[in-house]
């Protein structure tokens, strides 16, 4: 007895936070597109933060409890109904064992979380359970969540606590994706730095989980030098030949050989993640002192949340 997918969405994967240091075997780390969501999730139901999710991108699934247990959704809202009744995101919702889970389409972001209490159960490949392509055929641990797949969770007390939410999407109308240097910074020209911090890019179509493509003023090289290729990092803002630039996402390939202008910083990868086709940034270049102090202030926000979180666990038993 597990969740049913009576519906798998669009974009549906199991993820947790990927899989690390096996990159020079040539797989790519996975993990959430935004790791915040996904974290607080978790946070919501007192979960180890490394507990396996459901990510929905761009339109969400149907879903059929098994058993009772408590669940959390964060990220973009798609209008999620229990029995056809709207509920709150942010917060721990009990549901029992046939409740019907439904989601609709993204309309504030891309990326919606779905936590069960104590994770989902999912056999591990390389310590991580994220979907993983390895050739474009092969998949692990299993296929991608596909209509009447059973997920198997543990059955557990369905109360939770009351009357409160955490919000987790503060999405920008146009949002400025803070950056450092790239390797490759000084390959291009004054102009096309000067262009690239002052422009408006698009984020296009041709997006997906391993990179978003964008569109604007091409960006021109002063040196055409060729590179060897070099491991990539989530957040890498790489430039191929036609000068528009590339963000590789959370299934980016291990390595890659286009010189790379700069590289997202890592408090600003959950906002870059949850930007819709079409949407139009702006780039501010900053030191990696001011890094560093953006990454603090986001760890120290949610150690707050939990803090927070934890609180109204223990009045629950008070």
């Amino acid at each position: 007895m597990s969740l049913f997918v009576q519906k798998p969405g669009l974009l549906t994967t199991i993820q947790d936070h990927g899989r690390h240091r096996y990159q020079f075997l040539g797989f790519s780390v996975n993990g959430p597109m935004d790791s915040f969501s996904m974290e607080t999730a978790n946070f919501l139901l007192q979960n180890d933060t490394n507990a396996a999710v459901i990510e929905m991108g761009m339109v969400g699934g149907s879903f059929l409890f098994q058993k009772n247990t408590v669940i959390a959704i964060t990220g973009a809202f798609m209008n999620p109904k229990v029995n056809q009744q709207a509920i709150k995101q942010g917060a721990p919702i009990p549901v029992r064992s046939g409740d019907l889970l439904t989601f609709g389409l993204a309309n504030n972001g891309v990326f919606t979380y779905l936590a069960v209490k104590n994770g989902f159960i999912s056999p591990p490949f390389l310590k991580s359970r994220s979907f993983i392509h390895v050739d474009g055929q092969s998949s692990f641990p299993g296929p991608k969540i596909e209509k009447g797949d059973c997920i198997p969770y543990d059955e557990c007390s369905s109360s939770a606590p009351k009357q409160w939410f955490v919000n987790t999407m503060d999405l920008e109308i146009e949002p400025t994706i803070r950056f450092q240097e790239g390797s490759q910074y000084d390959w291009f020209t004054d102009q096309a730095k000067e262009t690239f911090e002052h422009d408006r890019y698009f984020v296009t179509a041709q997006s997906n989980r391993m990179g978003y493509r964008l569109n604007g003023t091409p960006l021109q090289r002063k040196v055409n030098h060729e590179m060897w290729t070099e491991a990539t990092l989530f957040g890498s803002i790489q430039v191929p030949p036609n000068g528009q630039p590339v963000i590789l996402m959370a299934d980016r390939q291990p390595t890659g050989g286009y010189p790379k202008i700069g590289q997202v910083i890592q408090a600003d990868l959950p906002k870059m993640s949850q930007l819709n086709v079409s949407s139009s940034i702006t780039f501010k270049k900053v030191t990696i002192a001011e890094a560093m102090e953006k990454l603090t202030e986001l760890e120290h926000k949610k150690r707050l949340i939990k803090r927070f979180i934890d609180q109204k666990w223990k009045e629950l038993h008070l």
